[in-house]
């Protein structure tokens, strides 16, 4: 069994893994920015949206998480992939 030390030193590589990965999303929001810009398309994509916490309901009801939880880190996520893609 892990001590207490070792369980926070494993949710601290967790966070940076969960903060590299929103800089990878991050990025990735600000090409398709680019391309909605260079296409004249709109920011908000509500059928892409609705596709997506399709996507992220399925992925809850397999790994188990509470579906709440994981549509409001969503749509923070969201929201600021907006704000990104408006740059």
């Amino acid at each position: 069994m892990k001590t207490i030390e070792q369980l926070r030193e494993d949710i601290e590589r967790t966070d940076a893994k969960i903060i590299e990965t929103l800089v990878e999303r991050c990025e990735l929001s600000k090409q398709i920015g680019r391309l909605k810009l260079d296409e004249g398309m709109d920011i908000i994509d509500r059928s892409q949206e609705k596709k997506l916490f399709k996507l992220y309901e399925a992925l809850c009801e397999k790994h188990k998480l509470q579906q709440f939880f994981v549509k409001q880190v969503f749509k923070i996520i969201i929201a600021h992939s907006r704000r990104v893609q408006k740059t």
